[in-house]
């Protein structure tokens, strides 16, 4: 007969080497794409009590607030709460685009966003996907492998003969070139693929051991349905020609989809030069109602306090997207606090407050509802707590970066902002009718 404490032991001792071989992969990554395993596998009640004590410090007199959160009560988010009113028994799902810089990478924050809305309001799948990505390795919402037959030129390549799609890049696929998508917590149902209609090729997919090949262009449009997709994998290829192909996006089931349009090291401003045509063309299937913008990381200076070029320049891209997405409400939210070293202590750099004031002046001026992660986090120090004192940890070294943990905070508090600004609006219809 066995010992069953010896059992016991050898799994625990086969354990503790899992956990020591895991350690030291996850310290190869980028910091902010490190998963701490030991706080993955604690209570969610971990999460939810730094939750719960950001949320204690919210409060600040310049901003709106209902309760212990911040509220929007201008009505420049109601074009977005109009499309979640008419989601049950709708067609077609709701979308919303966000946009923002490495804070965002990944998948990171978009997805915590996303869970929480897909729970609420039905829905499964990621949305958007480009055809390649230099973090596909890194995000968990779904895998992506990819080979090297693909050309990516990017919104500051003048050289490409394409328009850039919404991550800021257009994938022109050599013969060869292809492209395989793992769903991880879903299956494949329905996709929309994006292309240039100025491009042409034969394009291959397969899924559920079926293939079917595209001849593109078809009727001059920018997007091609993948119907009746199943199981959790699809392959596209490119076999002919050059298509110029923008993204896929996969849903199944009506609901909310939230797309990571992630631009590392850019300042939003690039966002000037996406083509109006190409949004209208792909509103047709995708039911865009709310645009985040989330930039600001990349423009902060050390010690920089006159940002009102800055605020020139994001007031030109704000007007842009709306012009884009004319049924879409936009939000924008501020930079995040961010650290800076005086005399080998941590502290906030406190120009932060002038570069979110021109953010948030800038939204104010175009109608946009705002929200201050800044405040949200705890103001002014909090980054320093987010880094130093928190379990799990929800900042990264640098202090300027929310880790995983920290983006599942950040996530939830910017779903719990856009629900109660959901109940004031729902609340004011009430009201209306009486």
């Amino acid at each position: 007969m066995r010992n069953p404490l010896k059992q016991i032991a050898l799994l625990l001792a086969l354990a503790a080497v899992g956990v020591i071989i895991y350690s030291i992969f996850v310290k190869s990554l980028p910091e902010n794409l490190q998963v701490d395993f030991i706080s993955e596998i604690k209570s969610e009640n971990i999460i939810q009590d730094s939750i719960n004590q950001v949320k204690d410090s919210l409060y600040n007199d310049s901003i709106l607030v209902v309760g212990k959160g911040q509220v929007e009560l201008t009505g420049n988010l109601d074009a977005f709460f109009s499309g979640l009113d008419s989601l049950p028994g709708n067609t077609r799902s709701l979308h919303i685009a966000h946009f923002g810089d490495s804070q965002i990478e990944g998948d990171l924050l978009t997805s915590d966003l996303r869970d929480e809305m897909q729970k609420k309001f039905g829905g499964s799948g990621v949305g958007w996907m480009p055809m390649t990505s230099i973090v596909a390795g890194y995000r968990v919402t779904i895998g992506q492998q990819f080979n090297e037959a693909w050309d990516a030129p990017n919104i500051q390549d003048n050289s490409s003969p394409y328009t850039p799609g919404p991550t800021g890049q257009v994938f022109i696929g050599k013969s060869g070139a292809s492209t395989t998508f793992t769903a991880t917590k879903f299956a494949f149902n329905q996709a929309w693929m994006f292309a240039d209609p100025s491009s042409s090729g034969t394009i291959e997919y397969e899924n559920n051991g079926q293939k079917s090949a595209i001849h593109w262009p078809k009727e001059n449009k920018y997007y091609i349905a993948l119907n009746d997709l199943k199981g959790k994998q699809v392959s596209i290829k490119c076999s002919e020609g050059a298509p110029a192909i923008y993204g896929v996006n996969f849903e199944n089931g009506i609901g909310c989809y939230v797309d990571n349009f992630a631009y590392r090291g850019s300042s939003g401003s690039g966002l000037s030069q996406l083509p109006k045509t190409l949004f209208t063309s792909i509103e047709e299937v995708i039911n865009y109602r709310l645009i985040i913008l989330e930039f600001g990381l990349n423009v902060h200076g050390v010690g920089v306090s006159d940002y009102r070029n800055y605020e020139k320049s994001f007031d030109k891209t704000i007007k842009h997207v709306k012009s884009c997405f004319p049924n879409s409400s936009v939000l924008v939210i501020g930079i995040s606090d961010k650290g800076r070293k005086i005399k080998g202590e941590w502290t906030s750099d406190v120009t932060v407050k002038d570069l979110e004031k021109a953010q948030r002046t800038a939204a104010q001026n175009n109608g946009c509802a705002f929200f201050s992660l800044y405040d949200a986090m705890g103001g002014e120090g909090s980054i320093v707590g987010w880094v130093q004192d928190s379990v799990p940890k929800l900042a990264n070294n640098d202090y300027t970066h929310l880790s995983r943990d920290g983006t599942k905070v950040a996530g939830h508090m910017i779903f719990d902002y856009l629900m109660r600004s959901y109940d004031v609006y729902n609340q004011k219809k009430t009201n209306s009718k009486k």
